[in-house]
Formats: C-alpha cells, sequence, structure tokens
C-alpha cells in the first residue's frame, strides 16, 4: 500500500511541475485553479502515507486522524474544480449552476448542524450509515458532472490547444469519475467493506489526472511556440528579421494559439490592421504560415 502511495504522491509532485510551468507559459487562470487541486490532493495523499505509516509503527486509529482530513481536502478540491470551472471559458448559467451546487451545500449543512444545533444527525448517520453516504456521494456525482460538462464546453471555445487539451481531459475524466464512484461505492457497500475505501478511487482518479497533465505537458512542448522563453520574442530573431515593436507583440500573441480578431482585441487595433502586420510578418521572415513561423522564431533562444 505504502508503494502505491509513492507512486501517486511521485505523480502529484509532477503534476504539480509540469501545471505550473503551463500556468506560467499559457497564462490561464484555470490553470492556477488546476495547480492548486493538484497541489491539495498531493498534501492529502502525504498526510494519509503518513498516518498509515505510523497506524503501522505506533498502532495509532488512522480512522480517527483522516476523518477530518478527508474531510478538509474534499472540501478544498471540490472548491478548486469550482473556482477552475469558472474561470475558465465555459458559460455559467446561474440556475444550472445553483441546480448542480444545491445537494453538496445541504450535505455540508447537514453536517453543520451536526456539529453545533443538532447532534442528533450524527446518530441517525452513524445507525444508517448508507442513505447517508449515498446521499454525500450522489451530491458529490451530481457536482462532478456539472463540472466535468463545463470543462468540455470551454474546451470548444479555446483556440488554444493545449489549454483545450488539459479541459478537454479533465471533462472526460470528471463525467466518468462521477458514474465510477458511484458503482464502486455501491459494490463496497454490499460486500460490506469500509466506505473509507471510497478515497482510495479518489487517488486513482488524481493519478490519472496527473497522466492527463503530463500528455498536454509533452504536447506542449512538441510545439513550436514552446520554446519562445516566457511569452517573449528572442531579439535575435528581432534583430535578423527586423521586427518592428508592434510584430513582436502579435508574434508573441500568435505563439499563444491567438486568432486575428483576439490579437486585434488585445491591442485595441482593427482586424485589418492585425491582417497587414501578420502579412508584413509572413514577407519578411519567409514564412508561409503561422505554424513555420513559430518553427523559425523556436530557433532563437533568449
Amino acid at each position: 500500500m505504502l508503494f502505491l502511495y509513492f507512486i501517486f504522491l511521485s505523480s502529484g509532485f509532477a503534476g504539480i511541475t509540469m501545471i505550473s510551468i503551463l500556468w506560467k507559459r499559457l497564462g490561464h487562470r484555470f490553470l492556477g485553479w488546476i495547480l492548486a487541486l493538484v497541489s491539495t490532493f498531493t498534501a492529502w495523499l502525504l498526510v494519509t502515507a503518513i498516518v498509515y505509516y505510523l497506524e503501522q509503527i505506533i498502532r495509532i486509529p488512522a480512522a480517527r486522524f483522516l476523518g477530518p482530513v478527508n474531510l478538509l481536502m474534499g472540501t478544498l478540491a471540490y472548491l478548486f474544480l469550482l473556482f477552475s470551472m469558472l474561470s475558465s471559458p465555459a458559460p455559467v448559467r446561474k440556475p444550472e449552476l445553483l441546480l448542480a451546487l444545491s445537494p453538496m451545500l445541504l450535505y455540508y449543512l447537514l453536517l453543520l448542524l451536526g456539529f453545533t444545533l443538532v447532534p442528533g444527525i450524527f446518530v441517525f448517520a452513524e445507525k444508517h450509515p448508507l442513505p447517508f453516504m449515498f446521499f454525500k456521494l450522489a451530491a458529490g456525482s451530481i457536482f462532478v458532472f456539472y463540472i466535468g460538462r463545463g470543462f468540455l464546453e470551454a474546451a470548444r471555445r479555446l483556440k488554444q490547444d493545449t489549454a483545450a487539451f488539459i479541459l478537454r481531459g479533465y471533462g472526460f475524466a470528471l463525467l466518468a469519475f462521477g458514474v465510477a464512484i458511484l458503482v464502486f461505492s455501491l459494490i463496497l457497500a454490499l460486500l460490506g467493506t469500509q466506505v473509507e475505501q471510497v478515497v482510495l478511487l479518489e487517488f486513482f482518479f488524481f493519478f490519472f489526472l496527473n497522466m492527463l497533465t503530463l500528455a498536454a505537458f509533452i504536447r506542449y512542448i512538441r510545439q513550436p511556440n514552446a520554446f519562445i522563453e516566457d511569452g517573449k520574442i528572442s531579439w535575435q530573431f528581432i534583430k535578423e528579421y527586423g521586427i518592428s515593436r508592434r510584430e513582436a507583440e502579435v508574434i508573441e500573441m500568435v505563439s499563444r494559439g491567438m486568432s486575428n480578431r483576439e490579437i486585434a482585441e488585445n491591442l485595441f487595433v482593427s482586424f485589418p490592421t492585425v491582417r497587414t502586420h501578420v502579412y508584413n510578418i509572413f514577407k519578411k521572415t519567409g514564412a508561409s504560415s503561422r505554424l513555420e513561423l513559430l518553427r523559425i522564431a523556436s530557433r532563437y533562444r533568449q
């Protein structure tokens, strides 16, 4: 089991590194929230592995410590998922958002009442664990489904290939996870296995997300624009081809996957003006396409 946690943790630290680089280079806010999500899962794994290790050494009751940890880390993971979707290009429809969040909010309201005014809620949960567990899991699945669908819609709106790949992969993974968590939990309940084992499935899901991040990172570094340092054009490239300051800005935005219309909006100029800049850049560099332009620029390092 500890070896499995080691594999999960290794993927977590790798995921943090790769998402950090992609966030810095691509500049999308949702990548910052995904970084927070991956960091939360990695910390969750680390604490869980330490507690299970101590259980073997000094026989401490792991369940007593992991209960609050699972609640805290799970809540943070849900929040970071929500923030990552809200900061993506996904269209947010308030009625759907409220509908998706309502079961989860009701679950946390029950927890709050149990801790404060109505402790009988926990007594009921101990006597009848199956209904309480499935309400929690159903609420989580509805929420995860909503986030997954939002990611897929955001991926269709993005022009940038790497960012769209991440959103698409995470979207399909979340939809699959929403089904898997209910099926897996039902099997565990029928077999009489401890509910805490469901957390292990969440760690497998986390490992899969890190593999998706690895695939996205490999796709990114294989693209020419990945080698334009910090999104800036090399001064050697600018000098050799006589690129003006405005043309350099246009190339930098091309390297981020922006269309001519998006570039015009960012530079506060007209669409024909951007098209003229792109034509002049192609003429100066001899490039016949955006991809060829980025391949030429990628040969020059800062």
